[in-house]
């Protein structure tokens, strides 16, 4: 029997958490979550862990590892998040525990994923502490826009497309834009094309300058796909506090983002290769 955790059970989280999967592969994974106990356990850490990040990068870097290390501390002591564990209460205090003889009970080894979640945390803080002195944060290091940003973005401005676009005009669309030809499936019930946004519109972008961002409603709610060539593509995640998932395909050289509240994505299967415009 294969060790756990291991190194593809990371991957396979940070891709579900990135909402980079295919809906197959998304389907797959849930269902090993609901086999399997501590895969389970374990994303609901990587997700209490990126939660807690955007509080630590608020904090200064000092602050942020003193944050780490009660959490680490709390998790050995086998606490609930928010409720001090023994280590760290006051000696004398009135809560201060009796000491005791007999060592703690042993743990379950379900906690061998916490390890490395510690050392990951750990190495987090020490890379933000040595940058801070700085004054640069490595989650800041990148100008470009967040994916939540962008649709923040758009949302502020009314979600108006700055250029119109119907199903008819798409293919021609794509290839003046991004030099590729590609359909999009008329006459969908509770999905309508807004038109494209760019760059300059925004005044930042999520992928690089030559980018385009067809905006669309589905089912009354606001969907953004980004799209550029292949070899701009980068890691770009949803946002849980705004409910934003990311889905990712690439399609004739061409990389697509779609930036949208559903699990999976709406907008990405209407876009099929075409023989011309």
């Amino acid at each position: 029997m294969s060790k756990f955790p291991h190194e593809s059970d990371f991957e396979a989280i940070n891709q579900y958490l990135d909402g980079l999967m295919s809906a197959e592969d998304r389907e797959q994974f849930e269902r090993r979550l609901e086999a399997e106990p501590d895969l389970a356990a374990l994303l609901e850490q990587f997700t209490k862990y990126e939660q807690a990040e955007a509080g630590w990068l608020a904090q200064d870097a000092h602050a942020a590892s003193d944050a780490v290390m009660k959490a680490i501390a709390a998790e050995q002591a086998g606490v609930e998040p928010g409720q001090a564990p023994p280590s760290l209460r006051l000696a004398g205090s009135d809560t201060a525990p009796a000491a005791q003889d007999t060592p703690p009970a042993k743990r379950s080894t379900s906690s061998v994923w916490a390890q490395a979640l510690k050392i990951a945390a750990c190495i987090a803080v020490v890379t933000t502490v040595y940058l801070a002195g700085q004054w640069l944060s490595p989650w800041d290091s990148d100008p470009r826009l967040r994916a939540g940003e962008m649709y923040a973005m758009l949302e502020e401005s009314g979600f108006v497309a700055p250029r119109t676009c119907s199903p008819e005009q798409f293919p021609v669309e794509m290839q003046n834009a991004v030099g590729v030809s590609l359909a999009f499936a008329p006459d969908v019930p509770q999905v309508e094309l807004l038109g494209w946004s760019y760059p300059a519109s925004l005044g930042g972008e999520v992928l690089s300058k030559d980018e385009i961002i067809l905006m669309a409603k589905v089912e009354g709610e606001n969907v953004a796909v980004v799209i550029d060539q292949a070899d701009q593509a980068r890691r770009l995640r949803g946002s849980r506090s705004a409910g934003l998932e990311v889905h990712k395909e690439e399609i004739q050289g061409l990389v697509f983002y779609e930036v949208t509240p559903f699990d999976t994505p709406k907008i990405l299967p209407l876009i099929q290769p075409t023989d011309g415009p």
